[in-house]
C-alpha cells in the first residue's frame, strides 16, 4: 500500500531548509520509530521508504513515503504525531503548519495508469539530487533504462498482486523509449563530507509502439512518486514527481 505523509514546515527564515539537511531528516526519522524496525531499514538493500524536502515559494515541505502496510503503520504513523521536527545538529526547530496523507493501492495505480488509454509521451521531474551508480561509478545521465529498471526492481520488491520484471521490456526500453526534450542540471548531493555527484531537472520520453507499453511505463512513473529512484533516497535523494499533460508532459 504506498502512501505519502506531506509536512508544511517553518524554520528559521536565516537557515536553508532545501535537500542539504536530508540526511538530518533521516535521523529526525529513526529516531521517531521503534528501534528494532529501524535496524530492520538499515539492513535492507531496497527500502520501503523514501523521504525528501523541498523549500521554495510555497515554504518548506518535508515528504515521506512508504510502499507497504508495515512501513506505514511504522514510519507515517508515529511521523504524523510528532508536533515538531528538532534538528539538534544545527540547534533548530521546525513547526509543523500542516499534515497530509495520500495512500492507494498497488491495484488502484494499475486501473488508474495501466488500464486507461494513455498518453504515449512521459514527462518527469526530478525535485531533489539523483543519482544512479553503474559498476561502482556514479552515473550523471538518467538514461530510460537506469530510470525504469530501478523502478521495476522496487515495485517488484513491494507488489503482492503483480510484478513487472520481463527481460523483453528492458529490451523493449532500449529502443523505443524515445528522449524528447529535457531541462537538467548537474548538482552535489553533501554527505557526512563527500559531494555525491548527481543531478536535478526534468526529461522527457516518447514511447513507441502498442500503448500497453507506455502505460506499464507510466504505472512505474507514478509509483516513483513514492518510491523516489535511484541511490540513498532514504536519505533525500531521487525524489520525482510526473508532470501531467496540461503541465507540458503531453504532445508538443
Amino acid at each position: 500500500m504506498p502512501a505519502t505523509l506531506k509536512l508544511k514546515l517553518r524554520g528559521d527564515a536565516k537557515q536553508k531548509h532545501g535537500f542539504e539537511i536530508g540526511s538530518l531528516l533521516q535521523g529526525v526519522m529513526m529516531g521517531a520509530i521503534d528501534g528494532e524496525y529501524a535496524d530492520q531499514l538499515h539492513e535492507s538493500n531496497l527500502h520501503s521508504y523514501s523521504q525528501y524536502i523541498t523549500e521554495g515559494a510555497e515554504g518548506i515541505e518535508w515528504t515521506i513515503s512508504v510502499l507497504d502496510q508495515e512501513a506505514k503503520e511504522k514510519i507515517l504513523q508515529p511521523l504524523s504525531e510528532l508536533e515538531h521536527i528538532a534538528l539538534r545538529h544545527r540547534n533548530e526547530k521546525l513547526d509543523i503548519l500542516e499534515r497530509n496523507i495520500i495512500e492507494e493501492d498497488y491495484r488502484d495505480l494499475i486501473e488508474k495508469y495501466y488500464m486507461v488509454d494513455g498518453d504515449p509521451y512521459i514527462h518527469l521531474r526530478f525535485v531533489s539530487p539523483t543519482s544512479f551508480k553503474v559498476q561502482g561509478e556514479y552515473s550523471l545521465y538518467p538514461t530510460a533504462r537506469l530510470i525504469f529498471r530501478n523502478l521495476i526492481n522496487r515495485y517488484d520488491e513491494f507488489s503482492k498482486d503483480s510484478k513487472i520484471y520481463d527481460r523483453d521490456l528492458l529490451d523493449y526500453i532500449d529502443g523505443n523509449v524515445i528522449l524528447t526534450g529535457y531541462n537538467m542540471r548537474s548538482i552535489r548531493f553533501p554527505l557526512e563530507g563527500v559531494n555525491i555527484p548527481a543531478f536535478m531537472g526534468s526529461i522527457r520520453y516518447k514511447v513507441r509502439g502498442p500503448r500497453q507499453m507506455a502505460n506499464i511505463l507510466r504505472l512505474l512513473a507514478y509509483f516513483g512518486e513514492y518510491s523516489g529512484v535511484g541511490i540513498k533516497t532514504g536519505i533525500g535523494m531521487g525524489g520525482m514527481k510526473v508532470i501531467k499533460s496540461r503541465d507540458g508532459g503531453g504532445r508538443r
